[in-house]
């Protein structure tokens, strides 16, 4: 501690500035340790209770006298009180100290000679110290037991250097002050030092000085600067709890721990309000009838100023309770449900909408239009060949009961009952697809629909309800045209009368030859309209007790069964089709295997049989081609092969094997030929796939050349199915067929190998998952699932429709040997 430039920083650097008591004793202190008097002159510091410790432990012992007081043994003793004692006094005091800092006496060491000689020593220093009046101006002597006056020092200097309150200084003024009361009587602020003098002591400010502090504060400097913070900080600390929980009240700021927390938590919130602590905000509350006021107030802004959007929400979220909230959102008669803020939000942004449309409602239509809406009737007469005015609105009449009578102008001509079926069906998977794709974006982005995005939903199901109603209306239509009950009283109860085993029958039959049903299934709704034409006096719940009490498989009786997905038919159908029997809901006919079924699922839209299509097309390319084009087994020749008896021209009686390989995966004669050119064409690629159509070819019986198909193309299924697995929809593990076949086909033609046939893939699938080395998942309903390809590649065996696989577990693909 000799070096002036060290000793000069470390003190600055720890203490700064100090009272003059303070740097009197410390520069007392640092003479007996030796310190140089230039060096003191020049060092100032406050409150160093805990270097004088440490200091005075390494001081010497002995008489050193320094400003008047002598320092013996470890303590300044005042000087007038030594010269007052007797030698004998003189020596025992410092005989007493230094025994006392050592530990060790000079007599026989026993602890009772030592604490008799220590309370000698005391009353000894007592009685000189009576013998002297004493000074009241005159600082007493600095007790290093004095812990709780360093504590408040070092809580005090944290304060003033803007940090808040630390806690030990708080434990510590606590217990200043209280020894403080204990001895005078009087009460100390928290606010002022224990060594500053009575008449200096601030008087502590109530809650509603404090409050008016703050706003004073927060007009003037707008509660930004770091002087604020510490004035707030000094003028929230002193207050009780209590005080502290109404200030917090009137101010609307939240904060919770000791005094000292809240004090800190009070002043940097109040100064520094932020997105992160808005939460901690609750401002002046508006009632309901002011919130109204308030959003009424800010109609003409919101239609036009986003700003005024945020403004609004932000207001109703922080001023409003959530009660109150309630109450305007009824009488601004808006819709909107979940929290507060999510509430408030919605309501601001749909009081655009309905400010808007109040708006466009109250808005006068102009004249232009008006006129050109009124002379709109006049259009057709204007439009129609000259003839004399009276004399249109009779033709009309008089052609009405003709069905070539012309539709009304700007009106649809009537549908049919097929058209409005069709035109429904096209409405409801368009709404359906556009719904998932802008949700599923939606959720992809981590957001919620745009406006524009639920407009376009809204009004794809709008046109969606609007072709059901059409649908419906034309049934009505026709069940009306239908001969009335009186008209045919034969056949009133006629379908209720019949025996179980004839109406099962009734009901399979017509359910092979329905128009328009769903792969192998029938809604019991359209079945009951089929029945209830034949009898009117049917009613949906005796016509479903029939089917009940006609239940039964393989052919002798109505197999039902449930909509897998039923969340994406139409309601109404679901509805009016749902049977509940036991535990298990019915809504669909199954179609028996034998007879129709296969039929059916060779049929496309249109209800053309497949074989039909693919006969035009194969006349197509051999007339372009000047190829012959055989029939299928057991037709004659279609006249649209007039190059048919050419010497190229093959027989179909008789192929030979090299002419059957394209049709290798298929019985004899079941596909033409030329349709079967069309699906192994690799450069056109498959009509299936090309074309979407769902036209699908049986399983090859013959169990061997299904191995060979299997273990020729088992590798390559593989790898087909880990390229698909890498793309995130397929994670799951479950890929449809179509992806497989198209990937194996694609890879065959990328490595310059002969490209596989449709059927070829598939019967290689199908003895695989007979030999449980792959798995193959049928889904009934894929004609209402998102993926509308479903059906392309699909499988149809043993009744049913496979159009998902994966691999078996523990097997591996391209070992499989056949």
């Amino acid at each position: 501690m000799t070096d002036q430039k060290l000793t000069k920083s470390i003190l600055r650097k720890t203490f700064g500035e100090g009272t003059l008591s303070e740097r009197k004793r410390v520069t007392e202190l640092l003479v007996t340790a030796g310190v140089s008097a230039d060096v003191l002159a020049t060092v100032t510091m406050p409150g160093a209770g805990m270097l004088i410790r440490k200091a005075a432990t390494h001081a010497p012992k002995g008489g050193v006298t320094v400003g008047g007081k002598d320092y013996v043994g470890g303590q300044f003793i005042p000087s007038e009180v030594l010269d007052k004692a007797t030698p004998e006094e003189k020596a025992k005091i410092a005989q007493g100290h230094a025994n006392d800092a050592t530990g060790k006496t000079k007599g026989n060491g026993d602890d009772d000679s030592v604490k008799a000689r220590k309370v000698e020593q005391d009353r000894r220093l007592d009685e000189a110290a009576a013998r002297e009046p004493v000074d009241e101006s005159r600082e007493q002597p600095y007790s290093p037991d004095d812990h709780d006056a360093e504590e408040y020092d070092r809580a005090r200097e944290f304060r003033e250097r803007g940090r808040g309150d630390h806690p030990s200084g708080h434990r510590a003024l606590k217990r200043v002050v209280g020894d403080q009361t204990q001895e005078t009587g009087q009460v100390a602020t928290s606010g002022a030092s224990p060594e500053k003098p009575a008449g200096k002591q601030s008087k502590p400010r109530t809650v509603t000085e404090t409050v008016a502090l703050v706003h004073k504060l927060k007009a003037d400097q707008g509660l930004t600067t770091p002087e604020t913070v510490r004035a707030l900080a000094d003028a929230f600390t002193g207050h009780t709890h209590a005080e502290l929980a109404e200030i917090k009240k009137q101010l609307g700021v939240k904060a919770s721990g000791t005094k000292a927390e809240v004090s800190r938590k009070l002043a940097e919130r109040i100064a520094a309000p932020t997105r992160s602590n808005l939460r901690h905000y609750s401002h002046e509350r508006m009632t309901a009838d002011e919130a109204h006021e308030h959003v009424k107030g800010l109609a003409t802004r919101l239609a036009t100023d986003p700003e005024a959007v945020r403004e609004l929400a932000h207001t109703l979220t922080t001023r409003v309770s959530a009660k109150d909230l309630h109450e305007v959102k009824r009488r601004l008669g808006l819709r909107a449900s979940g929290g507060k803020a999510e509430v408030a939000r919605k309501l601001a942004a749909r009081a655009v909408l309905a400010h808007v449309g109040a708006k466009a409602q109250a808005a006068p239509v102009p004249k232009e239009i008006e006129a050109k809406g009124a002379a709109q009737p006049e259009a057709p007469a204007s439009a129609s060949p000259p003839a004399t005015p009276p004399e249109p609105p009779p033709t009309p009449a008089a052609e009405a009961p003709t069905p070539a009578a012309a539709p009304p102008p700007g009106e649809p001509a009537p549908a049919t009952p097929t058209d409005t079926f069709g035109d429904w069906q096209k409405a409801d998977r368009e709404h359906g697809r556009e719904s998932s794709r802008i949700n599923d974006q939606a959720f992809a982005e981590g957001r919620k629909p745009t406006k524009a995005e639920t407009a376009r939903i809204k009004a794809l199901k709008a046109k969606a309800e609007a072709a059901f109603a059409a649908h419906e209306s034309e049934q009505a239509k026709q069940e009306e045209a239908a001969p009335s009950p009186e008209s045919a009283p034969t056949k009133a109860g006629r379908v209720a009368a019949m025996p179980t085993a004839e109406f099962a029958a009734a009901v399979n039959q017509a359910a092979k030859d329905f128009p328009h049903g769903f792969g192998n299934k029938v809604f019991i709704s359209d079945m009951y309209d089929h029945f209830h034409k034949e009898d009117p006096s049917l009613t949906p719940e005796v016509f479903k007790k029939k089917l009940v009490e006609s239940i039964g498989g393989r052919g002798q009786g109505v197999e039902l069964s449930r909509a897998d997905l039923p969340q994406l038919h139409h309601p109404d159908f679901v509805d009016r089709s749902e049977i509940r029997h036991g535990n298990t809901h019915f809504h669909l006919i199954n179609v028996p295997e034998t007879g129709g079924y296969h039929e059916r699922q060779n049929k496309d839209h249109t209800g053309r049989r497949a074989e039909d299509h693919q006969r035009e097309q194969a006349a197509k390319r051999a007339a372009a081609t000047g190829e012959g084009v055989s029939a299928p087994k057991g037709e004659p020749v279609t006249q649209a092969q007039p190059k048919s008896a050419t010497p190229e021209a093959k027989p179909p009686a008789a192929p030979k094997p090299e002419a059957a390989k394209p049709s290798a995966g298929l019985p004899s004669g079941s596909v033409p030929a030329g349709a079967e050119q069309v699906h192994v064409d690799p450069k056109e690629g498959s009509y299936l796939f090309k074309h979407g159509r769902d036209y699908h070819t049986p399983i090859n019986p013959d169990v061997g050349h299904r191995k060979q198909l299997a273990a020729k193309h088992a590798a390559a299924i593989k790898d087909a199915y880990e390229t698909q697995h890498m793309f995130e929809e397929h994670r799951s593990g479950m890929i449809p067929l179509h992806r497989i076949i198209s990937q194996v086909r694609q890879d065959a033609e990328a490595n310059g190998q002969t490209v596989p046939s449709v059927n070829d893939v598939q019967n290689a699938m199908y003895q695989l998952n007979k030999d449980r080395h792959l798995e193959l998942h049928k889904l009934s309903e894929v004609h209402m699932a998102k993926d509308h390809d479903l059906k392309r590649g699909a499988i149809h065996e043993d009744g049913r429709m496979y159009n998902f696989m994966m691999p078996s577990q523990g097997k591996d693909l391209a070992a499989y040997k056949g």
